[in-house]
């Protein structure tokens, strides 16, 4: 009896965790629930990717463009960049589009050094060229935010925080099919 295709948002969640190299080899579904994250073969592919050193980007070098949300004030640009996935384009010439590079995550930001980390499979010569930080409505994967050898839970999960119904505990999921 052959698996039925996953849902469309598990489906963009699992490409996403493909393009950066955290999907594990064979796997065509989700887990059921966070604890499924636990398994060998998804810890393996999720430590790879926290493995890779990111990159250092100075701010003062991208300009940081919102999409999908009313515009933030200057202080909270940047904590809205924090464990965000991002664009990352080049800036297209007079009356021309912005020229995508591809998808990075934002590992971290440090305001004091106006820099910021970023894990991309975009190669470097083309990371280059980048000069633009998209940040829309792009979540980051469930699988990234579970404890890890390298990693403890992530503090944006709270683990029985609430209880009971109509209490927000049930896991949010994108209405954007």
């Amino acid at each position: 009896r052959a698996e039925p295709p996953p849902s469309a948002s598990d489906a963009r969640e699992m490409a996403l965790l493909a393009y950066f190299g955290a999907l594990p080899r064979g796997v065509r579904g989700l887990p059921p629930s966070s604890r499924g994250y636990a398994s060998a073969p998804w810890q393996a592919a999720i430590s790879r990717l926290l493995r890779e050193p990111p990159l250092a980007a100075r701010l003062s070098e991208l300009e940081v463009r919102l999409l999908h949300q009313p515009p933030l004030p200057e202080g909270e640009v940047l904590r809205s960049l924090n464990a965000a996935v991002v664009g990352l384009a080049a800036r297209g010439g007079e009356g021309e589009a912005d020229e995508c590079l591809g998808l990075g995550i934002v590992r971290a930001v440090d305001p004091a050094s106006e820099s910021l980390l970023l894990v991309t499979p975009v190669p470097p010569a083309a990371l280059a060229r980048a000069a633009v930080l998209l940040r829309g409505s792009l979540e980051l994967p469930v699988a990234l935010l579970q404890p890890t050898p390298l990693t403890p839970a992530s503090p944006y999960l709270g683990a029985n925080a609430l209880r009971g119904a109509g209490a927000g505990n049930k896991q949010m999921r994108s209405r954007n099919n």
